[in-house]
């Protein structure tokens, strides 16, 4: 059975999947989204992976799945071409993720707000009220650039500490795939051991219903052995009652 159609089946599926998931990402990413993304991605790589794995069965042994040089090139192209869509999918995800992070780090910011609530601003009628208004308490100088410096280390400060956050919740999200995925192994091994016991039970009943059918066409033979041993036993009781009968004939007549 040629395996590669089933595995180019399976990797168009699941890019179909990812696509859909990043079309509901470009509006928000929630950790449902990111769930899912992630999910979907881990599986079309194992499916990239098998994909090669089975073209390069079929190169070993072409001749095995009747498949020309043509066909292999064709499907090597289309090998590369998930591949690159495969790429082209990450990156996106990664350019959404990073829109998405830009998007939560400005409402995650109010210090600006928050200075320009707590400063009594005076009417715009002069240059120096506008000044004033646009983020600088009365009596600031507008041209220190320690404000700004100082704000740009906050906003550096902030995007480190986000980035740190969304690191280790990545990292505990693959350890708990990691984890996932060491259970289903453990499980395989499981039913892979019951499997092949439950295969050499099989295997000794098999070879016991054998025994027993030889036994049983032993017994009927020697059934048949004893059945027509007893015909010949029985013919030959008749023939000698038939000839004593007619031996005690002979002797009534010969004494009349």
């Amino acid at each position: 059975m040629d395996p590669f159609n089933d595995v180019r089946d399976d990797a168009k599926h699941t890019i179909d999947r990812i696509e859909k998931i990043l079309l509901r990402a470009s509006n928000d990413i929630t950790e449902e989204i990111e769930q899912e993304y992630e999910n979907n991605f881990l599986e079309l790589q194992e499916i990239c992976d098998d994909l090669s794995q089975a073209l390069l069965s079929i190169e070993h042994d072409p001749s095995r799945y009747g498949i020309s040089m043509n066909e292999i090139n064709r499907r090597k192209q289309e090998v590369l071409s998930i591949q690159e869509r495969t790429l082209e999918i990450k990156n996106k995800w990664q350019s959404l993720n990073q829109q998405s992070n830009s998007r939560q780090h400005t409402q995650q910011q109010p210090a600006g707000n928050a200075l320009l609530g707590n400063r009594k601003l005076r009417e715009v009628t002069t240059m120096s009220n506008r000044i004033s208004q646009e983020g600088y308490a009365v009596g600031e100088n507008p041209f220190d650039d320690s404000n700004r410096f100082h704000e740009g280390k906050a906003a550096e400060a902030m995007d480190s500490f986000q980035s740190q956050q969304v690191m280790q919740e990545q990292d505990l999200q693959l350890d708990s795939i990691h984890q996932t995925m060491m259970s289903l192994n453990q499980q395989a091994m499981i039913m892979g051991d019951e499997l092949e016991d439950q295969g050499q039970m099989l295997d000794d009943l098999d070879g016991d219903l054998d025994l027993t059918g030889n036994r049983l066409q032993r017994g009927m033979k020697r059934i048949e052995i004893v059945i027509e041993k007893n015909k010949e036993w029985f013919s030959d009781i008749c023939i000698i009652l038939l000839v004593v009968a007619l031996v005690i004939l002979l002797l009534m007549l010969i004494v009349v």
